[in-house]
């Protein structure tokens, strides 16, 4: 993923490196819990309405950590991107 830049990112964000290391916990999180939501959603409208939503909001998402001001704004992208990304990745 992104574990070789954070030092960088701590650096860009001015910011501790702990704080860094938890939009790779939120990552995580988000992943664990879009995979209980997007299966029985894709299974109730299908695949192709889900994957659309899934892809604009990682986009959305990614724009959101890319333009972060500060570390704040990189969790909630680093929570919401993998939720994001999973009906595409299935």
């Amino acid at each position: 993923m992104y574990l070789p830049a954070m030092p960088a990112m701590a650096e860009a964000l001015h910011t501790g490196p702990d704080r860094i290391q938890l939009t790779l916990s939120l990552y995580m999180a988000g992943f664990a819990l879009a995979q209980l939501l997007c299966g029985p959603i894709s299974d109730h409208v299908g695949r192709s309405p889900v994957m659309i939503a899934g892809l604009s909001l990682f986009l959305a998402a990614s724009i959101l950590c890319a333009w972060a001001p500060r570390s704040s704004g990189c969790w909630s992208a680093a929570f919401y991107r993998p939720s994001a990304a999973l009906p595409a990745q299935s």
